[in-house]
């Protein structure tokens, strides 16, 4: 057989899988919604839809853009399948980064560029320096949004990072600005609020202290668009083997964070064509906004108990006095504590060198007087070496 012919038959089966996983992921949504024919959108001014059959959408702060509110998010994505079943199934949303998935991530969005890029709402975690070499390997001529990353107020001030953006948008490469932080979130927020420019932003959820909340809610007034990460943590109870997460523990969290903490769309993983039916079945519920019972309190403070036993990346131990980067090592533990995703979390703790590691470490316990939390930052430290070295 031809080359060529071989080529349209893979991608005509590719297709073909895709169209019936999706099927089958929308008849599941709707089943376990317990919906049929119209659907209730409460949550959206009292509108009913007739026939929904995607996840629903809400603007994206004032960018013009409306977005599903839950988004496709490529940090463990080597999968054009799976890319495929996550849009196709309703998200609209695509966040990816070129240094994702040891570089296999952008590549797997790229395959599917050129027959869903109207559809999507394409979000760029890189450097706006980096858009002419990037953006045309996403098979596309420009992305919706770019979300550097920002880890501290100087980094979000830095001038030459509008200076970057304004060049690239001049060049047709990007629309939107925005900042990525999983690390002194609530300075970092207030920061990018006073200064004015900024359209959105993607955020950690992993430490929602009731001033982050606050943070964020004047960004929603200001009319910035709110992504959030790292918010529906699986459960690990300190020092005992990693649970998985059921999806109802997931979509508690999804809920609160989307009803009541100001986000207009939660990044969920996906690497799978599974993963893209499990979070599809949650997107399509979301038509309906539950209000919260007795038991479903107590399940979250039950979760919050959980995740306040573990990193939350708020960075008050980063300035550590031997250099040790506390804040990665801790961020690499979850990503195999947590997530499974034990072979990046290991190239990424290599990579830090010695003397970035708790080999550095002098027992201060400066890291430990800092931790709002009260973790054994130093055990926790020890741990990750065990594991990762």
């Amino acid at each position: 057989m031809e080359q060529g012919k071989e080529k349209e038959i893979s991608e005509m089966n590719r297709r073909e899988f895709v169209k019936k996983s999706s099927q089958a992921i929308l008849g599941a949504g709707v089943a376990a919604a317990g919906l049929s024919g119209t659907i209730s959108c409460a949550h959206m001014s009292g509108k009913t839809v007739e026939n929904v059959s995607r996840i629903p959408k809400v603007p994206f702060g004032k960018t013009g853009l409306m977005i599903t509110r839950l988004g496709c998010g490529g940090t463990a994505m080597r999968d054009a399948t799976a890319a495929e079943a996550a849009v196709d199934a309703g998200m609209n949303l695509c966040h990816t980064a070129s240094r994702y998935t040891g570089r296999q991530s952008l590549p797997a969005f790229a395959q599917i560029m050129p027959e869903w890029r109207d559809k999507v709402v394409l979000c760029l975690k890189d450097s706006p320096d980096t858009l002419h070499e990037v953006v045309p390997t996403l098979n596309t001529d420009h992305v919706d949004a770019i979300f550097p990353a920002a880890q501290d107020v100087n980094k979000v001030r830095d001038p030459k990072l509008k200076e970057n953006f304004d060049r690239a948008k001049e060049q047709g490469l990007v629309r939107f600005l925005g900042f990525a932080c999983h690390k002194n979130m609530t300075d970092v927020v207030k920061a990018a609020v006073d200064l004015g420019y900024f359209d959105c932003m993607l955020i950690a959820y992993s430490d929602p202290t009731p001033e982050f909340l606050e943070a964020v809610g004047e960004a929603k007034k200001a009319g910035m668009g709110i992504l959030s990460m790292k918010g529906t943590r699986p459960r690990r109870r300190r020092g005992q083997p990693r649970e998985e997460v059921t999806s109802e523990d997931i979509e508690i969290r999804i809920r609160r964070m989307l009803f009541e903490q100001h986000v207009d769309s939660v990044l969920m993983s996906v690497s799978t064509v599974d993963q893209a039916r499990e979070w599809s079945e949650i997107g399509y519920r979301l038509w309906q906004k539950s209000e919260p019972t007795a038991a479903t309190q107590k399940q979250l403070s039950e979760l919050d108990a959980e995740l306040m036993a573990s990193c939350g990346f708020c960075g008050k131990c980063s300035e550590c006095p031997q250099n040790v980067d506390i804040c990665a090592i801790q961020r690499y533990l979850v990503y195999h504590e947590h997530y499974g995703r034990t072979e990046e979390a290991i190239h990424k703790y290599r990579r830090l060198g010695d003397e970035k590691t708790v080999l550095r470490c002098a027992d201060c316990g400066t890291c430990e007087e800092r931790c709002p939390r009260n973790l054994p930052v130093r055990a926790m430290l020890k741990r990750a070496h065990s594991l990762l070295a």
